[in-house]
């Protein structure tokens, strides 16, 4: 874990422990670095570790995130640049930028991917010369700053494409820095989880006290495609329901859409109540639990963190020991355990493409793959699985039925 003023990165798997060497390595130079990884991984925090963690005065001068997309061209460049007075209309005195309000510290233009060719071509001529043109001047004005840059773009896809100047891009890539998604280092999960608790309860003074050893695993089943972001965002959903104690399990709902996602009527979604939509998580949780331990009810008993005996209860009260046996089937053992009845009969699985999955089940596509392979789906051939019934289920309980709109 690396401390600094934003908060603290968190993580101790070996990615993460490698990113850690490379930050302690660069916080004290003045190396330009470009910064990379899918959204939500925390390319603003190791940033702000880079800036705050400097030991030669950098980290006590000023640090300033520029979002490049998110600002109009013509006052992103007088935000970066400044402007001199009557340079244009409104501009009644002159104006420092981002990069002279910054001497001695650091700036971080994010998503810088996205940022024009004109805007491209003064930046490069800043990191070239140290020197900024204000808008509406020709007279230059040095700079001391360290330059960083983030984005969750192909630089070099956009560079063959002709978006992205070559010569800014071997300028800002001094030294590169990837961040990991949350799905390759996803032991890390339950220690971000933890974090994230332990603020809210300080922050917010909120009665949750940890999670539990069951519901730490079941954050490790997802893929999580929005990463940190996204699993700030489920923890926090956990909270809210848990409300008081330990997180369990049942608190656990990855796509919270997706428990009103089903084939009922309007007026009856409107009806249904906190408890309706509990018994909906239980149930996806007991059906994964199984699922993930092959039908294996000691092991799903552990992972829930609850007693076999009650695991039999709450599949008893479900209705989820009315099941039919599966014959043939990667899930051959769940179903036999599962099921209270019948005498084994079977029932065929059918092969299903990409698209009819995908069409008839809300499945983030980012947690395709994944989920697919813990659920034990077989893939007989490129784009197209075979599912058995018990299977299909999970799917509709996990993520629900993809509601198709009509325009």
């Amino acid at each position: 874990m690396i401390e600094h003023g934003q908060g603290p990165i968190v993580g101790q798997t070996p990615e993460m422990l490698q990113l850690y060497g490379f930050i302690n390595r660069l916080v004290d130079m003045p190396t330009n670095v470009l910064i990379t990884g899918e959204t939500g991984t925390g390319k603003g925090l190791v940033a702000a570790a880079l800036h705050y963690n400097n030991r030669n005065g950098r980290g006590a001068k000023p640090f300033f995130t520029v979002n490049c997309p998110g600002i109009a061209e013509g006052v992103l460049e007088s935000q970066l640049f400044g402007h001199a007075k009557g340079s244009f209309t409104g501009a009644i005195k002159d104006y420092k930028g981002y990069f002279q309000a910054a001497e001695g510290g650091t700036i971080l233009l994010d998503e810088i991917g996205e940022m024009s060719p004109h805007l491209q071509a003064k930046l490069l001529q800043v990191i070239q010369q140290r020197v900024v043109f204000p808008v509406g001047s020709n007279t230059p004005v040095p700079v001391n700053v360290r330059i960083l840059a983030a984005t969750n773009r192909n630089l070099e896809d956009e560079m063959s494409k002709g978006t992205f100047r070559q010569d800014l891009f071997y300028r800002l890539n001094a030294f590169p820095l990837e961040l990991p998604p949350l799905r390759a280092r996803i032991d890390d999960v339950p220690l971000i989880a933890r974090y994230i608790i332990e603020r809210y309860a300080q922050d917010h003074g909120i009665e949750v006290t940890g999670i539990s050893p069951a519901a730490q695993e079941k954050l490790k089943l997802y893929d999580w495609g929005g990463n940190v972001r996204d699993l700030e965002n489920v923890v926090e959903r956990a909270i809210i329901l848990r409300g008081a104690g330990e997180i369990q399990a049942e608190d656990i709902n990855y796509d919270w859409t997706s428990l009103s996602q089903t084939t009922e009527t309007t007026e009856r979604r409107q009806e249904r109540t906190i408890y309706d939509i509990l018994k909906e998580t239980e149930r996806s949780c007991i059906l994964t639990a199984l699922a993930n331990t092959k039908g294996n009810k000691n092991m799903a008993a552990k992972r829930l963190g609850i007693s076999k005996k009650s695991l039999y209860d709450r599949i008893n009260r479900l209705g989820l020991g009315k099941k039919k046996i599966v014959k043939n089937s990667p899930s051959d053992n769940l179903a036999d355990n599962v099921s209270s009845e019948g005498n084994g009969s079977g029932t065929l699985a059918k092969v299903w493409t990409f698209t009819e999955i995908t069409s008839t089940y809300d499945i983030p596509l980012g947690s395709f793959t994944g989920f697919m392979q813990r659920i034990g789906v077989r893939k007989v051939e490129k784009g197209r699985y075979e599912m058995d019934p018990e299977q299909e289920k999970t799917i509709l309980e996990t993520y629900g039925r993809r509601t198709h709109l009509l325009r």
